[in-house]
């Protein structure tokens, strides 16, 4: 997404904006009207935008009749009401400089429309129509009924007051009355040049309340924050990624060895404040722990040092600081934990201990003056319970786990990626795990959402992962759910589920939230756009590989085409389209063509290949002139072929499939074979099996035979052979095609079951060679 400058934010909501009581005019700068002029009212009616969301691309979500997330109840009618002079009317609990009714002012004024704040409708005639917000006796007057008893319930409905057309908007909470003012927002749009809201009538309420987390990655980025306040209806936003709200995990010690950089983090921490804790959201911030600045040797992260005392200052006036601001700190220890530093080592024995004496001695010192703080924290051990992590750190990661139920106190907040890294289909016997061992609900982090090289779906494939990989209950074991990912589409869908489980359509919420983003005019140029990008799928999406050098001619050609559809899209949604992946994944796709061209020779990227060529021929005695030695960059897949090494194993060039159901479950090659083969051939395939029992389960077959279907018969520790018999009746003397399957009931993407190939060798039999050459020799010349 486009970095626009700083955004204040909306305190902006509670401390810039500039509202009127009586008339009383307070605005300091123009506001900014849905044609991106100056509106000439806007000083009269008292409310102006902050400078630094007056850009068109804040007009998002665009008006398309239905708001989102999708509503339990709602009906929308055929009746507009005027929004040209509105008076609003704040009910009981709602203050006129409230942030959340700043919200509802901005959207007015956005679309070109004014408003003046009331006492009572009866106060102004001067106006068009009136919008009620919050319980009261005006808001009776137009609906008596509460909105649903649920936490985050709110009411819409539309009627008259005063004898003009009016709406209303009750919350049973306050981010009750946020949600319904987001959701009467949506209704708000520009008809025949004037701002007009249509009637709404909306019953709604969350099934996962206080559940939903949206993650601003980036720089500290307000806008994004911004956005999901909008579209999405966050309870937590958790800034993080690169730089957090300042400094990110490779950066920490800069708190420690230049104090300069404290400052800088703070003002960001005041801007994230300010746009979130007047309305109620919770937030944090992620770092990582600090210690010595020199690097553990050979690991190149930052170390962890339980006794480090600078660190652990630096880290609790950096926990205090957002305390003091309505957030929270997020310490995220993730992948950086281990091995373990020498100086733990000899003080602690394990991480274990090393991490609860640290954990408990930080939330002591946190809560002596911050008693009401929290800590969200990540573990090193933040899989299970199928994963293989004790074997890699060198102890019971259950362990470590249980240690941390049991030792640290409630406050703590603790990440769980699922069964896997990046996890799937979930199942209750792994929350309860998962549950049972840190005795609380843990704060699930997505790692994975799709099957492409990104692991990530495009910004219109329908994300039908949700309802596939959550059963009915599992968002209730959660303390809140966030996905390692800041896109505006894919997190839309996943609120948009969280919302309303039962109604969630993956087809309707991914169109339905484009259309919110980039406009329903431009939708179908979106569309297209991405329907192009994924055509360019088999080629890889950052490294450009083998496949694509022999195919250079249709990569220039599909990026081309990708560029003229990107073009159409910009001149009907110029601004709005930075809100999704598209602009990145254009200048991905042309930075690959420009490396593909730069490339001497395509010597680069064709060198494995050969490599693994010359090795199999090596290891196997085939004759690379006569035999058939199909390279990981033969092979057409969803991903580009890799160099893979683990513990003492040599680094080899492979490409891999994982579960049926995964979306990347097979590999096909293409070969050509320059006579009608004779007697019997064997296939010997060279790769690894996954390091989990039992064996995987693969399929192979030659134009459409069955060559082989069971476990396969490679290791797991070393990289290894199987030779397979196969009748030459497979064969053709032209095209030929050979496809491996993972046969296993997975949609993992990461972790077993997987197959890994690194070579295939396919050649006959050792008698059919003899035959095969006596039949050359006694054909006719």
């Amino acid at each position: 997404m486009k970095h626009h400058a700083m955004i204040v934010g909306l305190a902006t909501l509670a401390g810039v904006c500039m509202l009127t009581t009586g008339g009383q005019a307070q605005a300091i700068k123009p506001g900014i009207n849905v044609d991106g002029r100056p509106a000439a009212d806007t000083s009269a009616a008292g409310y102006q935008i902050p400078a630094e969301r007056q850009g068109p691309e804040f007009m998002v979500p665009f008006f398309t009749g239905k708001i989102y997330p999708t509503p339990h109840d709602a009906k929308y009618l055929d009746e507009w009401i005027p929004l040209g002079k509105t008076g609003i009317v704040p009910g009981a609990g709602v203050k006129k400089d409230d942030a959340r009714l700043a919200v509802l002012l901005e959207r007015i004024v956005r679309y070109g429309g004014s408003v003046k704040i009331l006492d009572a409708a009866k106060d102004s005639r001067d106006v068009d129509s009136y919008i009620c917000v919050g319980a009261g006796a005006e808001a009776d007057k137009l609906c008596v009924d509460k909105p649903p008893a649920r936490p985050e319930g709110f009411l819409l409905d539309a009627g008259q007051l005063e004898g003009k057309p009016a709406a209303v908007v009750k919350g049973h909470d306050s981010l009750g009355l946020l949600w319904g003012i987001t959701a009467l927002n949506q209704m708000i749009t520009r008809q025949d040049g004037k701002t007009v809201l249509k009637k709404t009538a909306a019953r709604d309420y969350p099934d996962a309340p206080g559940r939903r987390c949206y993650p601003a990655m980036g720089e500290p980025n307000a806008e994004a924050a911004w956005f999901s306040i909008q579209c999405m209806r966050p309870n937590w936003v958790q800034y993080r990624g690169r730089s957090g709200l300042g400094l990110g995990v490779g950066q920490q010690r800069e708190f420690v060895d230049d104090p300069k950089t404290y400052p800088i983090w703070q003002e960001n921490v005041r801007k994230a404040a300010a746009l979130l804790a007047p309305l109620g959201i919770t937030w944090s911030d992620m770092t990582g722990r600090m210690g010595d600045p020199t690097k553990h040797p050979g690991v190149g992260r930052p170390v962890i040092r339980s006794k480090s005392d600078d660190g652990f200052q630096a880290l609790l006036s950096r926990a205090k600081f957002c305390e003091e601001h309505g957030g929270h700190l997020f310490l995220n220890d993730d992948d950086f934990r281990f091995p373990i530093h020498p100086d733990d080592a000899r003080d602690f024995g394990t991480a274990r201990e090393a991490d609860v004496y640290f954990l408990n001695k930080f939330m002591a010192a946190l809560k002596k003056d911050c008693p009401s703080a929290k800590l969200f924290w990540c573990p090193p051990c933040y899989v299970g319970p199928v994963s293989e992590l004790s074997e890699h750190i060198g102890e019971s990661h259950e362990g470590y786990l249980k240690a941390m139920g049991e030792r640290l106190p409630p406050d703590v907040l603790i990440a769980w990626a699922g069964p896997r890294v990046k996890s799937a289909k979930e199942k209750p016997e792994y929350l309860q795990w998962i549950t049972g061992l840190i005795k609380r609900p843990p704060v699930f982090w997505q790692n994975a959402v799709g099957p492409r090289e990104t692991f990530y779906p495009y910004d219109t494939d329908p994300v039908t992962q949700w309802p596939d990989w959550y059963y009915p209950g599992f968002l209730d074991g959660l303390a809140f759910l966030f996905i390692n990912h800041n896109a505006m589409l894919v997190n839309m869908t996943l609120f948009d589920f969280m919302w309303n489980p039962g109604k969630y359509d993956a087809q309707r919420s991914i169109v339905e939230a484009g259309k919110k983003v980039v406009g329903p005019e431009a939708y179908p140029k979106f569309a297209a756009f991405y329907k192009l990008l994924e055509k360019m799928d088999e080629y890889g999406l950052y490294k450009p590989t083998a496949l694509a050098a022999r195919n250079l001619e249709d990569v220039k050609a599909k990026t081309a085409r990708l560029r003229t559809a990107y073009d159409e899209l910009l001149k009907l949604s110029p601004d709005a389209v930075q809100w999704t992946q598209a602009p990145s994944f254009m200048r991905v796709r042309e930075s690959y063509l420009k490396r593909l061209i730069a490339t001497p020779d395509f010597m680069e990227l064709t060198k494995a290949d050969e490599e693994v060529r010359a090795m199999a021929a090596r290891e196997t005695g085939a004759d690379p002139k006569a035999d058939i030695i199909l390279a990981p960059g033969d092979f057409q897949s969803k991903r580009p072929s890799m160099h893979y090494k683990w513990k003492d194993m040599d680094r080899r060039y492979v490409t891999w499939i994982n579960g049926r159901e995964s979306g990347l479950s097979s590999l096909t090659a293409s070969f050509r074979l320059k006579d009608i083969p004779l007697g019997e051939w064997e296939l010997v395939i060279c790769g690894l099996d996954h390091n989990a029992k039992p064996p995987c389960r693969i399929r192979i077959t030659v134009n459409g035979n069955e060559v082989f279907d069971g476990e396969n018969k490679l290791q797991f520790t070393a990289w290894s052979r199987q030779t397979i018999p196969m009748p030459a009746k497979f064969l053709r003397g032209n095209d030929n095609q050979l496809t491996i399957e993972n046969l296993e009931d997975s949609d993992a993407i990461g972790g077993p079951p997987w197959f890994m190939v690194n070579y295939v060798v396919l050649r006959p039999a050792a008698d059919a060679a003899q035959v095969q050459k006596e039949a050359k020799e006694c054909a006719p010349n």
